[in-house]
């Protein structure tokens, strides 16, 4: 079993991915043929990290200015994980683009997984590993489609959590192979990310245990459900403080 997996050079969750990172490559590192990291290191994340501190989400831009300022220094700790491993880095601009498409095809990937990107995969990068593509999506599907699902889901005392779904054209469809409940109650919103990476590491653990004895993906989940669809977008200034009004840590 051949994977890549995919995420963005800056991100807002604890250490930035990096428990995930912490949890999966031990294991599994001889099946990580390579970690791509979509570069966005730029002026517009900084602002959004700025804008997060200055809305009173302060945990949350604290912590996304830090691992600005780690990358920003080259010392991401997933790239001092990758080293330990002798798993090679690429960082490109998209998941489109000729030079990601062309590393799937010499490397025979079989699987790619795309973690905590904003990028929109199009049909070739979709159709190029043997198996597909497949998404750590932060929401439980079908129910929480968008961004931020599992934020919102706390803010509305619902059950937060992630589901792993294969890859389609339509952002947050594709077929199911696992959905988890992650929150207990949670306040904090940085320990229950720290949390999830935890539980994402170990079924995407699962998934390629499985791809490793049986040469394809797992079956499909059955799930049906009567609950209204809630798409979400990333909280404005208004939402953000009534969440922390609530009692969220953010």
């Amino acid at each position: 079993m051949r994977a890549l997996l995919a995420t963005s050079q800056i991100t807002y969750v604890p250490d930035n991915y990096a428990p995930l990172f912490k949890e999966l490559l031990p294991k599994h590192a001889h099946q990580i043929k390579g970690i791509i990291l979509l570069q966005n290191l730029n002026f517009s994340v900084v602002t959004k990290a700025l804008g997060l501190y200055a809305m009173g989400a302060r945990r949350t831009g604290r912590g996304f200015l830090h691992n600005i300022l780690k990358a920003s220094v080259r010392l991401d700790p997933r790239e001092e994980l990758a080293r330990k491993f002798n798993i090679p880095i690429y960082k490109f601009e998209s998941m489109n683009c000729d030079k990601a498409l062309q590393l799937v095809k010499n490397l025979e990937i079989d699987v790619v997984v795309n973690m905590r990107t904003r990028c929109i995969y199009k049909r070739p990068i979709l159709e190029a590993p043997r198996l597909g593509c497949l998404n750590i999506h932060h929401g439980l599907l079908p129910e929480y489609r968008g961004t931020l699902c599992d934020l919102y889901a706390l803010s509305q005392g619902r059950p937060a959590g992630f589901s792993i779904h294969h890859m389609v054209e339509k952002v947050d469809a594709g077929v199911l192979y696992k959905r988890c409940e992650v929150s207990q109650g949670d306040k904090n919103y940085q320990e229950y990310l720290k949390r999830s990476a935890g539980a994402e590491a170990k079924a995407l653990s699962e998934i390629f245990s499985y791809v490793e004895k049986e040469g394809r993906l797992p079956e499909p989940l059955a799930i049906s459900s009567s609950t209204p669809h809630h798409y979400s977008k990333t909280p404005n200034k208004n939402q953000i403080r009534a969440m922390i009004d609530q009692g969220l840590i953010l």
